[in-house]
């Protein structure tokens, strides 16, 4: 507690400590302070250069509840999705330390899933050139399968609109 106090120490979650100095990357963090999670959203949107924007909150995906975390003056924003959807992310090597990490295609139709619930905005400026259309309709396949009527059916209307597929 005394490390904590002269702020020596800073405490990321219960038994897990950084020094004040060397605090980790915000995507190291993110990964720890909820787990399991991974990267996505507008964080590896823009990781991947999706999108133009630079985001201040790391946006992650979780099959628990959604929740935010305030830590190492950083907002940590995780988002629930259905457990059958928790798949398509890799690790990526982010200051020598190993990052779960949405697969571009992945973190698209996580972000086009969380449209269709009426939590997100398409992003006008995305950029999907560089994404491998095989991937991304055989995880759309899937997205398809658990979301049910409308909501399916929107999320195939959507990826046809953005020309996904």
């Amino acid at each position: 507690h005394q490390a904590i106090e002269e702020g020596v120490l800073i405490r990321i979650k219960p038994g897990l400590y950084c020094l004040a100095v060397r605090p980790p990357p915000s995507f190291i963090a993110a990964n720890y302070l909820l787990d399991p999670s991974y990267i996505s959203l507008e964080s590896a949107l823009s990781y991947h250069r999706i999108i133009p924007e630079n985001v201040y909150t790391i946006t992650s995906v979780t099959p628990k509840p959604s929740k935010k975390i305030n830590r190492l003056n950083r907002e940590f924003s995780y988002h629930k999705i259905n457990r059958q959807l928790y798949f398509g992310y890799s690790n990526v090597l982010i200051g020598g330390t190993s990052v779960l990490m949405a697969e571009k295609e992945k973190a698209v139709l996580d972000y086009i899933y969380f449209v269709v619930q009426g939590l997100r905005k398409i992003n006008q400026r995305s950029n999907f050139s560089k994404l491998d259309k095989e991937r991304l309709k055989t995880y759309a396949f899937t997205f398809k399968n658990v979301l049910k009527g409308r909501k399916s059916v929107a999320f195939s209307n959507l990826l046809r609109s953005l020309k996904l597929i």
